[in-house]
């Protein structure tokens, strides 16, 4: 375990011990930086009510854009037509988006 860790699971145990006892509602935002995933509490910093509406709308948007990639390689008249690359690069996009809408669903669920 590298002291990174050994240090983060440290933090978070007590962090954990904190908010069990405590009757305050934990909410927190989650980012990486530079491979090191970094929690920041959000209790009295944000309106979560609007922080949540505002990921919300994000995920509706997100989960329309992957419906929307997803219909256009279901049509066989653009695999068939498209050159390979244009297709691939299509299927690329279409699990990043794919992966931001599970980020954002995490995020909202964090919320």
């Amino acid at each position: 375990m590298s002291r990174f860790a050994s240090l983060e699971s440290s933090i978070w145990n007590a962090i954990k011990q904190f908010y069990l006892a405590s009757p305050l509602v934990f909410a927190y935002c989650s980012t990486e930086v530079s491979e090191v995933e970094c929690y920041l509490p959000l209790a009295g910093l944000i309106d979560l009510e609007a922080e949540r509406a505002r990921v919300a709308k994000e995920l509706e948007a997100a989960e329309a854009d992957v419906a929307r990639r997803e219909s256009k390689l279901a049509n066989e008249g653009f695999t068939a037509k498209a050159p390979a690359a244009v297709v691939q690069r299509e299927r690329a996009s279409l699990e990043t988006a794919r992966a931001a809408l599970e980020k954002l669903r995490g995020r909202l669920g964090e919320l």
